[in-house]
Formats: structure tokens, sequence, C-alpha cells
């Protein structure tokens, strides 16, 4: 299957950030309330599962660090 051109930008843009190459937000909202429950805003790399959200944010040149919360 040939991917366009629109495939490609993205596949591009997911992996600098992936990367820790863009600054990215991330905002969480309780759905029931509307109410903001966090936002974060950095060179992040982010895994959602079932039950908690992993960041992998970058807080300096090669240093790292692992915030895990509960959705």
């Amino acid at each position: 299957m040939a991917s366009t051109e629109a495939d490609r930008v993205s596949s591009n843009v997911s992996q600098e950030a992936d990367n820790f190459n863009l600054i990215r937000r991330l905002t969480v909202l309780n759905a029931r309330t509307d109410k903001q429950l966090f936002e974060l805003v950095s060179a992040f790399l982010i895994t959602l599962d079932s039950s908690r959200i992993i960041a992998v944010v970058e807080t300096g040149p090669n240093e790292y660090e692992t915030f895990r919360r509960l959705k």
C-alpha cells in the first residue's frame, strides 16, 4: 500500500516528538466535570493503557524522568 504525503508527514512528526525533538502539550480533563486534572508542556514520550498514563519527560540535556498517573 502506497503511503500518502500526509501519512509520511504524520509519521515524521510522531517520530520527532518521540525522539524528544518537539515540545508537546498534554491536558487531562475529568470527563464528568470538565475540570482540568493536569497539564504537561514539554518534550515527552507518552504511553497510555487502560488505567494509567506514563510520560517520560526530558528534564535536561540527556536527563529524563518517568511520571505515572492513574486515570
